[in-house]
C-alpha cells in the first residue's frame, strides 16, 4: 500500500486516532512517548489505536458503515491483491 494511500485512509479518521496511529505503529513511538506527544493519557492512545484502527479496517474493507471520501476511491489502491499493511493485530487488506 503506498504512502498516499495511507494518508488517505488516516485523514478519514479523528484526528487524535490518526496521531496516535502514526506515532506508535508507524515511527514506532512508545505507547509513553505518545502520550506525551499528545497530552492524551496512555489509556487513551490506547483506545484510540484500537478504534482507529478497527475503522481503518472497516476503510479498507469497503464496509458501507464506513464513509466513502470518493466514490473512485478504490481506484486509489495498488493493482496488487496482495498488499497488506499491518497494523497491530490488523491487517488492511486492498480489496481484490
Amino acid at each position: 500500500m503506498s504512502a498516499i494511500a495511507v494518508d488517505d485512509l488516516l485523514r478519514r479518521l479523528k484526528p487524535a486516532q490518526a496521531r496516535v496511529i502514526r506515532l506508535v505503529k508507524l515511527q514506532g513511538v512508545s505507547i509513553e512517548g505518545a502520550s506525551d506527544a499528545t497530552g492524551q493519557s496512555a489509556s487513551l492512545v490506547k483506545v484510540n489505536i484500537h478504534r482507529g484502527l478497527k475503522k481503518l479496517a472497516a476503510l479498507a474493507a469497503g464496509d458501507a458503515s464506513a464513509p466513502m471520501a470518493a466514490a473512485n476511491s478504490s481506484k486509489r489502491w495498488s493493482s496488487s491483491s496482495n498488499v497488506t499493511m499491518q497494523c497491530g493485530n490488523t491487517d488492511l487488506r486492498s480489496p481484490a
